[in-house]
């Protein structure tokens, strides 16, 4: 049974007990994340995350790390666009020691000059490897032309001017307008016991004052290509549109519409693109879908010359199931495969944690495991066409990385 509590410090604390395993997987996450970050410092909540664990009151960072890591667990911690999560794995009998350290860590960190300083370049380096690496820059890039440029369109690592530019009273002044139980929900699955846990939190959980942090407001998608230069063999191209956000009713359907169109090696995209043309190795598509935002989108990567073949199956593909949808078995398959992949995640302490975190974060009801798989087994056919011919009928961006991208034709997207 999931429990969800909120104590008297506005903390909100979900608890799933599953006595058959070993492990305890705790998350504590912040309603805050890279598209939170204040004007001219991009970067900063993923900067946060990377000096929160450089020394508290109680720990330096080997002991916060050793804590961990000498009885075989693990503590780490992600930036997303909407929430910052820190995070532990243990052994079912050591979770008192990882509340503790987590707990040290989200509420005293000291943040000492030289480590952020030397952080500084731990992160241009992350930031460097990721525009090594033609898809994730891509990506970026399309983002930031999608949303316009917003905050939500943010890069999560920033660049590295504004990195450089961030500094220790800037780091503190994130922390104490995000990091506070009214703005933070603790996540708690495995072998525990609910009362000794709930004690733990209660005992450690401090009354630090702030206002509950409003997510991003719905943003309109901006359809202008996007076009990167960089030294590289082959075009990487994107198309994208407007998709859900986490809360909308039809979350499910888009799910299996999307497992159809690219997701994996039996869908439509790869059939076609990978398997009957041979344009490409990679293709597929993919949904993120935010609190008021969503995308759905397709990525591939091909020759110059077989670009403009590859970029107009993918068209052809998205309006040959607008105008014709899809078919039942396309349908019953895709559920059949989600609900898989559903339940081999489900026996991972930490996969469980971060899926009740996540629509603990954004206030949506927490479904247990059968209450997923009914969701998922009532999508229908009408359903998903109906979807597909809302979605699939909007105008299309596109993003292109090339060595020299005047040489493309991007005219049939």
């Amino acid at each position: 049974m999931i429990n969800n509590i909120r104590l008297k410090n506005g903390l909100r604390v979900i608890l799933y007990p599953i006595p058959y395993v070993r492990s305890v997987t705790i998350g504590y996450g912040i309603k805050g994340g890279a598209s939170s970050d204040e004007r001219g410092k991009k970067g900063i909540s993923h900067f946060l995350e990377h000096v929160i664990f450089k020394g508290t009151r109680k720990y330096s960072s080997y002991e916060i790390r050793h804590r961990i890591e000498s009885i075989g667990g693990e503590v780490n911690a992600l930036t997303g666009r909407e929430y910052t999560l820190i995070f532990s794995k243990v052994p079912d009998k050591y979770l008192d020691r990882a509340l503790d350290v987590i707990f040290d860590v989200v509420q005293h960190p000291l943040f000492p000059p030289e480590e952020i300083e030397k952080e500084k370049k731990v992160i241009i380096e992350e930031i460097k490897m990721y525009e090594d690496s033609p898809a994730e820059h891509l990506y970026d890039r399309f983002i930031s032309g999608f949303w316009q440029d917003s905050s939500f369109g943010r890069s999560i690592t920033g660049n590295i001017d504004e990195v450089k530019r961030i500094e220790r009273q800037d780091i503190v002044e994130h922390f104490s307008r995000f990091y506070h139980p009214n703005n933070a929900v603790l996540c708690i699955v495995g072998k525990f016991g609910e009362k000794y846990a709930l004690d733990l939190i209660k005992h450690l959980s401090e009354n630090q004052m702030g206002e509950e942090h409003r997510y991003h407001p719905f943003i309109s998608p901006n359809f202008a290509p996007t076009y990167v230069e960089k030294e590289v063999q082959q075009v990487h191209f994107i198309v994208g549109l407007q998709s859900l956000p986490l809360k909308d009713e039809k979350i499910y359907e888009l799910s299996v519409l999307h497992t159809i169109l690219g997701g994996g090696s039996t869908s439509r995209l790869f059939e076609t693109i990978r398997e009957k043309e041979g344009l490409v190795y990679t293709i597929y598509s993919d949904v993120n879908s935010y609190h008021n935002n969503g995308l759905l989108y397709v990525y591939g990567a091909t020759s110059t010359d077989r670009f403009e073949k590859a970029l107009s199956l993918i068209n052809e593909e998205l309006n040959k199931i607008r105008q014709n949808g899809v078919m039942e078995e396309e349908v019953y398959d895709a559920k059949e495969k989600i609900k898989g992949e559903f339940l081999l995640g489900v026996e991972s302490t930490f996969s469980i944690m971060q899926h009740l975190f996540n629509r603990g974060i954004h206030s949506l009801p927490l479904l247990n495991t059968d209450e997923i798989l009914e969701k998922i087994d009532s999508v229908t056919i009408d359903g998903v066409n109906s979807l597909a011919n809302s979605l699939f009928s909007q105008k299309r961006a596109l993003a292109v990385l090339a060595k020299d991208t005047d040489r493309l034709n991007t005219g049939v997207v």
